[in-house]
């Protein structure tokens, strides 16, 4: 994909391997983002008639989410890589994929399709949300702490909720084809 000014829009697979590989990202961490990528993928691949929503991007992003998995604040520092590397709007959906934007909870981004898809995954399992936030509720101890798990908590069931109203209109849309 090329955007304005001839900038490629996003890494091939193969090019994000190579990032992750090259930034140390450990090996459990490289499985947990393709199981995202997948589940990622799914979701925008039964989206794509009734969002505008590109999914190389949401390929790339996934596969890139937790580069920085070993830094403090993994998704900030995961989002100056990506800028480093000269893909800004890998790197915006990186920043954003464990709190959304507002624009990406009124309707469905790519933001909004990596945020989700990384939710549904623990590891590389696909678990159920209650079971995934019960699991890292436990981990909160300090009220900052608390507060940005129930951030994180509301916010997967508002892209939940939207992305649940874009695949009913996506079968509507194939159904009315028919």
């Amino acid at each position: 994909m090329i955007e304005a000014y001839g900038r490629i829009l996003a890494p091939s697979e193969e090019e994000c391997i190579n990032m992750l590989n090259r930034y140390k990202t450990p090996k459990e961490v490289v499985s947990h983002c393709r199981a995202v990528s997948c589940k990622a993928l799914q979701i925008a691949e039964s989206l794509h008639s009734s969002c505008r929503i590109n999914c190389l991007l949401i390929k790339s992003a996934a596969l890139l989410h937790d580069i920085a998995k070993t830094e403090k604040n993994h998704a900030f520092a995961g989002f100056k890589v990506l800028l480093n590397y000269g893909y800004p709007r890998i790197a915006e959906i990186i920043l954003s994929h464990n709190n959304l934007k507002s624009k990406d909870l009124k309707s469905v981004t790519e933001s909004t399709v990596v945020f989700y898809a990384d939710k549904l995954i623990c590891g590389t399992d696909e678990v159920m949300i209650e079971e995934r936030f019960s699991k890292s509720r436990l981990r909160c101890s300090t009220p900052e702490a608390i507060a940005s798990h129930q951030l994180q908590y509301n916010q997967t069931l508002k892209a939940q909720a939207l992305i649940a109203a874009a695949l009913s209109m996506s079968e509507k849309i194939n159904k009315d084809k028919i």
